[in-house]
């Protein structure tokens, strides 16, 4: 089970260890699924998180921790959600997003 000791102190100190563009991503037990942007606060039994706004088809932007602007230079839309730590299944940190600009073109088809 996850504390407040991991996102007062061990959260930032893994992201901090990675390049600037990383996703940090909570997975809670209903099946439910935030990207982070940061931590708010961490009283005890929950935790307050900057996550966010899930739009549409804009999982490809895949907006990274502690990220203000998104490609176009405009400010992400986020939310603040509180989360008891027993709900949190998996905290994910995602080193090197995938980004359309560098993905691998499909493979080509035989004639």
């Amino acid at each position: 089970m996850f504390t407040s000791e991991y996102f007062r102190s061990e959260l930032q100190r893994e992201a901090e260890g990675l390049r600037r563009d990383h996703v940090v991503e909570v997975y809670l037990a209903n099946g439910h699924a935030h990207r982070l942007r940061a931590v708010v606060t961490v009283p005890q039994g929950h935790v307050v998180l900057d996550v966010y706004r899930q739009m549409g088809d804009a999982g490809h932007q895949q907006p990274n921790w502690r990220d203000d602007a998104n490609p176009h230079g405009a400010a992400q839309p986020t939310r603040r959600i509180a989360v008891s730590y027993e709900s949190i299944v998996e905290v994910r940190i995602d080193a090197e997003p995938a980004s359309p600009a560098s993905a691998a073109p499909p493979p080509e088809l035989p004639a």
